[in-house]
C-alpha cells in the first residue's frame, strides 16, 4: 500500500518538467498500485472496488475508486501547470542563438536568470499512420537566460521586459535550431514535428534544507505539492465498500484561467462523474463535496507587513483553509466546518488563510469548478513562501500533514443531513 515519502516526493517534483510530464509521474503511479486507465471514447464497465483513471489531452487526470453501493463524491482538486515561458522558436543575435519566449501565467521573472535551463512539453509527430503525441525533455543543461552586469546597467530597481531580457542563450554562431534538438531527443526527422507546445524548465533538483532539513525547495511546489499530496491520499485507500467514492481531479491551465478542454472551467470533470453515477447522478451531487488544494502564502519572515495583520498564518503550522468574501476562494461556512471535521478526526493542524483587505488575492481552481459541478467546495492549501517563483518553498512537515489528511478526507463517507453531514 502507497504512502507518502520524502524521496518519492522530491522524485515527483524533479520528473514531473511540465503538466504532460506531471501527468505521466501520476499515471506512473496509479498503474503501479493497479488502477487501470479509461478511454472517454469507449464504453465503461466499472466494477464494484475498481480503480481508474481518465486522461484528457495529455495534461489533465482525473482517478478514481468506484463502489457500486455509494451515493456521494469525495473530490480532491489541484492543478497540473505551473507558471512558466513558452518556447515560440529559435532567433539569432549578436553572433549567437537564443530562443524567444512568452510568459506564461505569472512568474517572478528574475528568480529564472543565470541559472542552468532545458526545454520541456510536447509535440505531434508525422507518422505512417497518421499523427503521434510525444513527450518532450531535453535531459542537458541547455540555455541560460543571462543578466546585465550592474557595470552597463545601473538601476536602483529591476522590473524585467519578456520580449527584451528573458530570452535564454543556447548556442554560438548563427546556424542552431532548437527544432533540431527536439527532433535529436525524439529520433525523429525535423521535418516530421507537424507542432509543439514547448516551456523553459529548471534543470536544479528539489531538496532539503534547514536545520533538521525543516524545508523543502523546488520548483512547481505551487501546485504540484498539493497535488502530490491529494495523489498520495487516493493511492491509500484501503477500503473495499464505501458510501463515497473517492476522485482525485488534476486540471491543466489554472495558472491562465482554466478555460481549456481539461481545464477546471471545462466540463471535464463533470463527463467523468456523470458516466460514473449515470441516472443517480443528482442525487451524488446532493452528498458531495470539493477541496480544491492549491497553496497559499505563509507570512515571509522579511516582509510581515504583507500579510493580513490578524491573519498570517505560518510554515510549519498545518494546512491553510482560504477564505474570500468576494469568491475568490470558493470556501463557506459549511465547506469550512465540513473540511475542519476532517482534520479533526485526522489529528491534523489547520490554519486560516485571508488575504489582507486592501490586496488583490489570487483565485483557484475552486470557484471555477463550481459551475459545471455545484457542490460545496472547501479552498486549501498548504502554506508556502516565494510563490510562482522559479524555487519555492515549503515546510516539510505541512506537507506530510496535507498527505495525511487527504488520506482521511478520501476514505471519510459523506451522510448528508437536513442542517448539515454525519460522518461514516
Amino acid at each position: 500500500m502507497f504512502s507518502y515519502s520524502t524521496s518519492d516526493f522530491l522524485n515527483f517534483l524533479d520528473g514531473a518538467h511540465s503538466p504532460y510530464h506531471a501527468v505521466g509521474e501520476m499515471k506512473a503511479r496509479l498503474l503501479a498500485e493497479g488502477f487501470c486507465e479509461l478511454s472517454e471514447a469507449e464504453p465503461w464497465n466499472l466494477a464494484d472496488g475498481g480503480k481508474y483513471f481518465v486522461i484528457r489531452h495529455a495534461s489533465s487526470l482525473i482517478a478514481f475508486i468506484y463502489y457500486k453501493n455509494a451515493r456521494g463524491f469525495a473530490i480532491g482538486g489541484a492543478h497540473t501547470d505551473s507558471p512558466s515561458f513558452r518556447v515560440k522558436g529559435s532567433v539569432s543575435s549578436a553572433g549567437a542563438m537564443k530562443l524567444d519566449v512568452e510568459k506564461y501565467g505569472g512568474p517572478i521573472e528574475y528568480s529564472w536568470f543565470d541559472r542552468p535551463l532545458t526545454v520541456a512539453g510536447h509535440a505531434f509527430v508525422r507518422t505512417e499512420k497518421g499523427i503521434a503525441e510525444r513527450l518532450v525533455y531535453v535531459d542537458r543543461d541547455l540555455c541560460v537566460i543571462p543578466s546585465v552586469a550592474p557595470h552597463m546597467s545601473r538601476q536602483d530597481s529591476f522590473a524585467p521586459n519578456v520580449a527584451v531580457d528573458m530570452p535564454p542563450v543556447f548556442a554560438l554562431g548563427t546556424n542552431a535550431d532548437i527544432m533540431d534538438i527536439v527532433a535529436e531527443t525524439l529520433g525523429v526527422k525535423k521535418e516530421d514535428i507537424i507542432s509543439h507546445e514547448l516551456f523553459l524548465a529548471q534543470r536544479e533538483k528539489a531538496c532539503r534544507f534547514g536545520v533538521e532539513d525543516a524545508f523543502i525547495l523546488s520548483r512547481k511546489i505551487d501546485d504540484l505539492g498539493a497535488l502530490y499530496c491529494l495523489l498520495s491520499g487516493l493511492l491509500a485507500q484501503e477500503k473495499t465498500d464505501a458510501k463515497t467514492i473517492p476522485v482525485l481531479t488534476a486540471h491543466d491551465h489554472e495558472e491562465v484561467g482554466s478555460m481549456s478542454t481539461g481545464g477546471a472551467f471545462s466540463t471535464f470533470l463533470h463527463d467523468i462523474l456523470l458516466r460514473i453515477s449515470a441516472e443517480h447522478y443528482f442525487e451524488y451531487l446532493a452528498s458531495s463535496i470539493i477541496v480544491s488544494a492549491d497553496n497559499g502564502h505563509a507570512v515571509h519572515p522579511n516582509h510581515p507587513e504583507y500579510s493580513d495583520k490578524f491573519s498570517f498564518p505560518t510554515l510549519g503550522k498545518g494546512i491553510l483553509i482560504k477564505t474570500n468574501s468576494n469568491r475568490r476562494y470558493a470556501t463557506d461556512a459549511r465547506s469550512d466546518a465540513f473540511f475542519r471535521t476532517v482534520c479533526d478526526r485526522a489529528d491534523v493542524a489547520v490554519q486560516t488563510y485571508f488575504h489582507r483587505a486592501d490586496r488583490l488575492c489570487g483565485s483557484t481552481i475552486g470557484a471555477l469548478t463550481t459551475t459545471n459541478v455545484s457542490v460545496p467546495t472547501v479552498d486549501i492549501g498548504l502554506p508556502q513562501l516565494a510563490m510562482h517563483s522559479a524555487f519555492e518553498m515549503v515546510a516539510e512537515c505541512d506537507v506530510v500533514s496535507l498527505a495525511k489528511c487527504a488520506k482521511a478526507f478520501f476514505a471519510t463517507d459523506i451522510v448528508l443531513t437536513p442542517d448539515g453531514y454525519e460522518f461514516g
